[in-house]
């Protein structure tokens, strides 16, 4: 319980800061919801989000490639996707995401 209360407050913080100017964030998952995406689904679940005023849409995108071409877009806020798509994004040219 600890744990899963320590990662959304994480979160929550991550998205506080970023929010300031929008009330609404998008998330996307790399894939279908799992056990890793837990953390965001329970900060919505809980409200902790919309406690501090974020409105936080989650959807899934085909892959975590697809995450790293989105948020360097701005199609999307936040997301969850593998290292290895970030890193190959980042050897064939600028991409303006960090992990």
């Amino acid at each position: 319980m600890f744990k899963k209360t320590l990662l959304a407050s994480a979160l929550l913080a991550l998205f506080s800061q970023s929010a300031l100017a929008a009330d609404k964030v998008r998330w996307l998952n790399d894939w279908l919801p799992a056990g890793d995406k837990a953390a965001i689904y329970l900060g919505v679940e809980q409200g902790l989000f919309a406690a501090e005023g974020i409105e936080v849409e989650i959807a899934s995108a085909r892959g975590g490639s697809d995450v790293v071409t989105k948020l360097a877009t701005n199609s999307a806020d936040f997301g969850s996707a593998g290292l290895a798509s970030l890193l190959q994004a980042k050897a064939q040219g600028e991409v303006p995401v960090v992990a």
